[in-house]
């Protein structure tokens, strides 16, 4: 099983619960005689929002499945609906950022030692000729918190200037 498959099966989950709510908000809607159109302007949305909606097309919010709950008297079923989405839906964010997190990780350890490796270096600073320090402002393109990442490197000084044996 890869990392995912769970990401693709709440995906999955939350699309075929969407076009289960729309398909009964639009037998509610024409139950009740009204066109899209109609419904759109008792709820205060516009008729794309109702048709994109009863579709399953796109997530809708909480608050239109309690408006139409109520605009429509189904009982409770479209808010069950509508939380049954949102629950999918924020647990597929949630996986999504555990997946990015482990790759991210992933991608880090690639600069960490092996292990059993030193990571200590037995030069003194005072050793050690500046060549190039060079600060970059960017983001991480995983996670989007900024980033600054100083990069210097150092170029032994000539024999004799006081470097470690």
């Amino acid at each position: 099983m890869t990392g995912q498959e769970p990401l693709a099966d709440l995906w999955e989950a939350a699309a075929a619960a969407r076009k289960e709510a729309g398909s009964l908000l639009a037998c509610l809607r024409h139950a009740a005689g009204l066109s899209q159109v109609r419904l759109a302007g008792q709820l205060g949305y516009s008729a794309t929002v109702v048709a994109h909606a009863e579709l399953g097309r796109r997530p809708v919010s909480m608050e239109f499945w309690e408006l139409a709950e109520e605009a429509l008297g189904a009982g409770g079923n479209l808010i069950a609906w509508g939380a049954r989405i949102k629950d999918l839906t924020m647990a597929r964010r949630e996986e999504q950022r555990r997946l990015d997190k482990a790759s991210h990780a992933g991608q880090l350890s690639r600069f960490l030692p092996t292990p059993g490796a030193s990571c200590l270096t037995t030069v003194e600073p005072a050793a050690l000729e500046t060549v190039i320090t060079a600060p970059a402002i960017g983001a991480c393109p995983h996670c989007h918190q900024p980033v600054t990442l100083v990069t210097q490197l150092n170029r032994p000084a000539a024999a004799g200037t006081g470097a470690a044996g």
